[in-house]
């Protein structure tokens, strides 16, 4: 069938000259793979010459522990299948195992730390420390050999290195009566409180269990559904979260509690808050305004945030990571960051708000706006040490992990393996890519890294190929600086403290 809609005709699993097969363990060479799950769907390709090729596929969603891969890379590899005793599959005799890709093709997320390999994907003794789910008295137990997560009826329970967090995150719903503009919090914050708990995958690359949060109540209510996993040798516990929203005017948060505090001969001053921005990490001192000077508007408690936002004294540190959401509050008092999932509003802008006497915007109502319905965030909490340049890269490292994972899916219709694209490589100390994009004007690629840290740091970048090619160093809106100088493979600078360093590469002229 072709055709709009044509995908789900009554019947069409009935033209199917052989029934699929069902193979339930994707094999990727010798790699450690975790089967998350599979399922039969319709993948349509389209053609400029010929009829769509809608075929009838499983698709499998899998963990795959990778050796390193290529700097802004990819990498072909082999994907066979196994039944349920773990034969490979090699497909009919006569038949090359793209064949058997092209009947049953699977997806796969590539995630974790790109390092460490096994022998048979099904060894029971792994080169690195496996992540397990393990059902207790207490609840259900998370742990990598770097962290401990208890997920229980009660909470959540986090210990590291001697570290031991109760309590560690919860929900909280509070009314809301502001505006786009401004937040006008009333009352105390309501908790969420725990509806169940259950297990979801065992290891060995990740270890999940799940809660359920719920407000009281059949009308009104807010659920959320938060997945706990912890991958093979991470130091972050990763917290998929799932909810439904139908209350109106008001905000909703995660909190997540810390053991951040001052110790008894310290002051205060030794906390501090760092935060992610466009340009690398920046301090967000609280802003310390006169009364006086807060007559027309009121000095929120929250602060804007990137990707990350950090609470560290001299002892220690956490990181709270997050997937776009843009507010945050760190507490210097009790150790909390508190991050804002989302606000149900319903005007552009008040003129009753005693936070804000008057109006900051037209008035008028927001389509939508009470935010009521699904939503979905995806948030890391990491225990570090204090603030430090190993510190600041744990972070990155960190983010980078969550946000931009390594992933990996089908490519059906390819003639071979085993090959590898490179891309550019930065090198250096303190030195955060930040671009590498093609120029606006066409010529050539432009590199950019900041450098983040408060020294000056030198840097290369490494070019995937050594062909001849020549670069200028330019501002931030492309324009050169100097003048284009040949260079072969790699070439390179120096970034002074907290700077950001434009390149713009091109090749030589024939």
């Amino acid at each position: 069938p072709v055709g709009p809609s044509s995908a789900a005709v009554a019947g069409i699993d009935a033209l199917n000259s052989a029934p699929l097969r069902d193979f339930s363990t994707p094999v990727v060479g010798e790699l450690v793979v975790q089967t998350l799950s599979s399922r039969e769907v319709h993948r349509r390709r389209e053609s400029p010459q010929h009829y769509p090729d809608n075929d009838l596929v499983r698709e499998h969603r899998a963990l795959v522990w990778m050796p390193p891969v290529p700097p802004l890379g990819l990498e072909a590899r082999e994907i066979r299948f196994a039944d349920s005793s773990g034969a490979v599959l090699h497909g009919a005799k006569g038949t090359s195992p793209l064949t058997l890709l092209e009947e049953l093709e699977g997806t796969f997320e590539i995630t974790g730390p790109s390092k460490g390999l096994s022998k048979i994907a099904t060894v029971s003794h792994y080169p690195f420390n496996p992540a397990i789910a393990r059902q207790t008295d207490a609840g259900i137990e998370l742990s990598n050999g770097r962290l401990r997560v208890l997920v229980s009826e009660v909470g959540v329970r986090i210990e590291t290195d001697g570290r031991a967090i109760d309590n560690a995150l919860t929900f909280e719903t509070s009314s809301d009566v502001g505006d786009s503009y401004t937040p006008a919090i009333r009352g105390e914050p309501d908790l969420l409180r725990v509806a169940r708990v259950g297990l979801v995958t065992s290891g060995p690359l990740r270890a999940s269990a799940r809660l359920w949060f719920t407000t009281n109540g059949k009308q009104n209510y807010v659920r959320v559904q938060a997945t706990f996993s912890l991958d093979a040798e991470s130091d972050t516990l990763r917290v998929d979260i799932r909810g439904d929203n139908q209350r109106r005017d008001h905000r909703l948060r995660v909190n997540f509690n810390t053991d951040v505090l001052v110790r008894a001969f310290e002051v205060q001053s030794s906390m501090e808050v760092w935060a992610d921005a466009a340009f690398g990490p920046v301090l967000r001192a609280p802003l310390n305004v006169p009364a006086a000077d807060q007559t027309r508007e009121l000095v929120p408690l929250t602060m804007p945030m990137h990707r990350w936002a950090t609470l560290v004294s001299t002892v220690n540190g956490a990181t709270l990571h997050a997937d776009g959401l843009a507010e945050v509050e760190a507490n210097c008092d009790n150790g909390a960051i508190a991050l804002t999932l989302l606000r149900a509003i319903g005007e552009l802008s008040r003129n009753n708000l005693p936070e804000r006497p008057g109006h900051a915007g037209w008035p008028a109502p927001i389509p939508m706006a009470q935010s009521q319905g699904k939503f979905r965030a995806q948030i890391a909490l990491q225990l570090h040490g204090a603030w430090s340049q190993q510190t600041r890269d744990d972070i990155e490292y960190a983010s980078d992990a969550l946000l931009l994972p390594l992933t990996g899916g089908t490519m059906r219709d390819l003639t071979r393996t085993g090959f590898q694209v490179v891309g550019p490589e930065l090198k250096g100390s303190g030195l955060r890519q930040s671009t590498v994009a093609l120029a606006d004007d066409g010529d050539g690629i432009v590199l950019r890294c900041v450098n983040d840290s408060r020294e000056t740091q030198a840097g290369t970048w490494v070019m995937p190929e050594s062909i001849s090619m020549e670069v200028a160093p330019a501002r931030l809106d492309e324009t050169l600086l100097g003048p284009w100088q040949r260079l072969s493979q790699r070439f390179e600078f120096t970034a002074p403290p907290r700077a950001v360093v434009t390149f713009r590469v091109r090749r030589l002229a024939l």
